[in-house]
């Protein structure tokens, strides 16, 4: 087993998904206290909730999943910015999205309530004050829960991204938020948005004798409000891009990685950052 060596970190940066050694004070959010909100890892122990979940509960290993939940939005994003959906306008500088593992721990307390949290929940972390979710639950019988969890989690990003083809021309000028009710849009009204470029997600599974849940939850780090622009739209321009073209995605423009849980590095010295495949 390598060793691993943990480097000091600065400002948003000190801690990991385990909130006993956190170094940030949850509790002291600027942001949630300015509008009376409370945080959701605020004086939140990291357990699952015993009055809301099932008595079994498992938290899935994202680590797994997050070259693939990447690697399919960004596929989409790409497609939309270079014109390759003719039923959308290109989009001038919409830029690639990164794994963000601070949005991925707010994601993972929010699995863990097993239902919806309080109103007044805030999930400010790091440069984004209101991240938007993208949340999917599914209740099989016991008989029938075998299936395997990677399976679950692809359904259900193919149906965020599914949302793609009722998005239309007028939605991306100008968003309009009371259309959700009727129309299934906002997966990827926030998919494609080009403020968007980081996301962090997590799911868990809980059940009993009677049931068993599959839940996942997607922040990201923000989305369109009403009356909103979600992209330029025109043709790509690498050089409107702040930190030029992406290397893997020739439509969109780099984004810059930072670690939320940053100095793990392996024994060369190396950013330890190799991709899992998901396993079958």
């Amino acid at each position: 087993m390598r060793a691993l060596v943990f480097v000091g970190a600065v400002l948003c940066f000190g801690w990991h998904l385990d909130l006993a050694n956190s170094h940030r004070d949850w509790c002291a959010i600027p942001y949630c206290a300015n509008h009376s909100l409370r945080h959701i890892a605020c004086l939140n122990s990291g357990d699952f909730s015993e009055v809301y979940c099932h008595r079994r509960r498992l938290l899935t290993n994202m680590t797994n999943f997050r070259a693939y939940i990447l690697k399919m939005f960004n596929k989409m994003r790409n497609e939309v910015a270079g014109g390759w959906c003719v039923h959308l306008e290109p989009a001038v500088h919409m830029p690639e999205l990164v794994w963000n593992t601070e949005l991925e721990l707010m994601a993972e307390y929010r699995v863990k309530y097993c239902r919806e949290p309080p109103k007044d929940s805030c999930y400010a972390v790091c440069g984004a004050n209101e991240p938007q979710p993208l949340i999917a639950e599914v209740n099989l019988s016991p008989a029938i829960s075998n299936i395997y969890k990677g399976d679950q989690i692809i359904r259900f990003v193919q149906r965020w991204i599914s949302s793609l083809w009722e998005l239309r021309r007028n939605d991306i000028r100008k968003y309009d938020a009371q259309d959700e009710p009727h129309r299934f849009i906002r997966p990827m009204a926030i998919g494609i948005n080009e403020k968007n470029d980081q996301v962090g997600c997590s799911s868990a599974i809980d059940n009993d004798e009677r049931v068993f849940r599959f839940q996942m939850i997607c922040l990201f780090k923000m989305g369109p409000k009403h009356g909103d622009t979600i992209y330029k739209q025109g043709r790509f321009n690498h050089s409107r891009c702040k930190l030029g073209r992406s290397s893997q995605w020739l439509d969109l423009c780099r984004t810059e990685e930072k670690d939320h849980l940053q100095g793990i590095i392996n024994i060369e010295g190396k950013p330890h950052r190799k991709p899992i495949e998901i396993e079958k």
